[in-house]
């Protein structure tokens, strides 16, 4: 999935789960859905490249390192 660049979750999800785009480094753009409530553990870790991220009101848990990028 590393060479994922864009993605935009439906507008029906409510919940990311853990590591659902693990290491996707080349992602660049990512669009939430208005109705998401959750991200999970490292759902986003080591998306080096995401730079800007708009997160919806409606998000009341994020899990750990969800957007923590690994410094090698």
């Amino acid at each position: 999935m590393s060479s994922l660049t864009k993605l935009a979750i439906p507008a029906a999800i409510t919940s990311i789960g853990h590591v659902a785009c693990y290491g996707c480094s080349s992602l660049v753009e990512l669009t939430l859905p208005a109705a998401l409530h959750s991200i999970g553990d490292a759902a986003f870790f080591s998306c080096s490249s995401l730079a800007k991220l708009a997160l919806p009101a409606t998000l009341t848990t994020i899990g750990q390192s969800a957007f923590k990028v690994s410094r090698k």
